[in-house]
């Protein structure tokens, strides 16, 4: 997963000290797009101030038993500091673009931004306005929708800009209007909507946010000191709770691409029947979303009917990565690894296979950094994905 966001507030890879223990989760690595550096907590000197990363790193990512455990304890996390507190300008949304580029040649499954552009902007930089939430007109929205296409699962805060007024206008931030976009609305301990919570439709006329999760008094850890927590409000909290229930629903489903997870997350929400622009589709149900698409009204629908191999994940990776192929009907099967060269590297897979999905781990750690090709044959087809050894 990679968080964009502000750095964090505290040395040693940002929070490790603080309350909810970190050191179970794995940072892959960091990039001070701010500074251009790769430390993402605060330094003395430069521009920007960790506080808002703290909180949603820790939200995410956060493990204390019995009072803190964020959704995605324990992932493999990418840090980017992308946001300068110190202003408000458009060179910002370069860098959260910057920082999505460079997630996704890092394998990035999801990004997490609790970030967002409309106004206040300051030196002399041009403010943004609702009618620019068309899902086409920022510079961030249209790098979201990129990065969307490369496959990843962008989710970011709806924004805290309240109910429109009149309703033909929304209160949108950029990102949140993108049409490949997972905005995130906010509610109370209740359920009911925070007052703050952004509101669609996108000018084009789609409803957003997408779906809602708990963003008012959300537990993380407090920025003043490292041994205690804060209740934050905000669509900046209920975002990467989302986000943390994405990656909960794709290790259950690595097949999964982020458009299914979409799907998923919208149709099994608490208003997926009826929804609208102040909750979208509703509070998300990960237990639900996680099973969507193996039974919909008791019926399976994920039959497999042709021989499938899945691109592998992590991509670029060092030293393991999983593959995942689908076969239709038993029979003999080949899956092997070979260099660029040509050579076959491993054989992962050999003779008479059962019809089903299969999921396998393949370990490259006496292998060079270099490109690798996977080929799945079967007597008819040859399927073949492209892996990135990075080391």
């Amino acid at each position: 997963m990679a968080i964009l966001d502000t750095g964090v507030a505290f040395e040693n890879n940002g929070i490790y000290g603080q309350a909810p223990d970190l050191a179970g989760t794995s940072f892959v690595a960091g990039w001070d797009f701010v500074n251009g550096d790769s430390i993402v907590w605060d330094e003395p000197g430069q521009m920007g101030s960790g506080y808002h990363g703290t909180w949603t790193l820790s939200a995410l990512a956060g493990y204390k038993e019995g009072f803190l455990i964020g959704p995605a304890y324990g992932a493999d996390f990418l840090l980017a500091k992308t946001e300068n507190t110190d202003w408000e300008r458009h060179i910002e949304e370069d860098a959260w673009i910057a920082g999505a580029e460079w997630a996704d040649s890092l394998g990035a499954d999801i990004i997490s931004s609790s970030l967002g552009y409309l106004d206040e902007f300051t030196n002399g930089d041009t403010n943004y306005t609702w009618q620019n939430m068309d899902g086409n007109t920022t510079i961030v929205t249209k790098g979201a929708d990129l990065a969307a296409g490369r496959g990843i699962l962008v989710v970011n805060s709806a924004g805290n800009e309240g109910s429109s007024s009149p309703t033909i206008e929304n209160t949108l931030i950029a990102p949140a209007d993108g049409d490949s976009v997972l905005a995130i609305g906010s509610v109370t301990s209740t359920g009911a909507r925070s007052g703050f919570s952004s509101m669609g439709p996108t000018v084009d006329g789609r409803i957003k946010p997408d779906v809602m999760a708990r963003g008012s008094q959300t537990l993380c850890a407090s920025v003043w000191d490292t041994t205690s927590y804060s209740q934050v409000d905000g669509t900046s909290l209920s975002c990467p709770l989302v986000a943390g229930a994405a990656a909960l629903i794709l290790q259950a489903n690595p097949m999964y691409t982020n458009m299914d997870i979409i799907e998923a997350l919208r149709s099994t929400a608490s208003q997926a029947g009826n929804p609208d622009n102040a909750y979208g589709w509703g509070i998300i149900d990960a237990f639900q979303a996680a099973n969507y698409f193996t039974s919909i009204n008791g019926v399976e629908a994920n039959l497999i009917t042709e021989l499938r191999l899945y691109d592998n994940f992590p991509n670029p990776f060092n030293p393991t990565t999983t593959i995942s192929f689908d076969i239709p009907e038993s029979g003999h099967l080949n899956l092997t690894v070979y260099n660029i060269l040509g050579e076959r590297v491993v054989e992962l897979v050999r003779g008479w296979t059962v019809a089903g999905t299969h999921t396998m781990s393949w370990n490259a750690s006496q292998l060079s950094s270099g490109m690798y090709l996977i080929v799945l044959e079967s007597t008819q087809t040859r399927l073949v994905r492209k892996a990135l050894l990075v080391k």
